[in-house]
């Protein structure tokens, strides 16, 4: 018996970028239609999936590291609901120490509100 999978080919994106709402955790619709691209292309690899959560500089670093967490963690539930291998998909919790966009404290900006997906093969 021989399986075929599709390959994803090598300009297939290796890096997504998801953004949320002013202190929401809940994958929207964009961000789930991006997810749904990357399953297309890696369910059926053997890839780890690195979810790296972000907030912008409003409020305080420790709430802030824990709601990155939370968003992270909200995309590792959407992924494995599709079938990705809960080992196989790791959290960082960025907070706001690492944005995305360079900004002065206390800046709404939606681009630092994000959870950063990379596939390592």
């Amino acid at each position: 018996m021989t399986i075929q999978v599709a390959d994803p080919g090598t300009n297939a994106p290796k890096a997504y970028v998801l953004e949320f709402g002013f202190n929401k955790t809940w994958v929207n619709a964009q961000s789930r239609a991006t997810l749904d691209q990357l399953l297309r292309g890696w369910k059926c690899r053997y890839a780890n999936i690195w979810l790296f959560g972000h907030t912008d500089t409003v409020g305080h670093e420790d709430p802030n590291v824990d709601l990155s967490a939370q968003r992270a963690a909200a995309v590792r539930d959407y992924l494995v609901g599709a079938g990705v291998v809960p080992r196989r998909v790791g959290i960082i919790a960025k907070g706001e120490n690492s944005p995305l966009v360079a900004t002065a404290n206390n800046v709404h900006l939606r681009s630092n509100r994000a959870v950063v997906v990379l596939v390592q093969e």
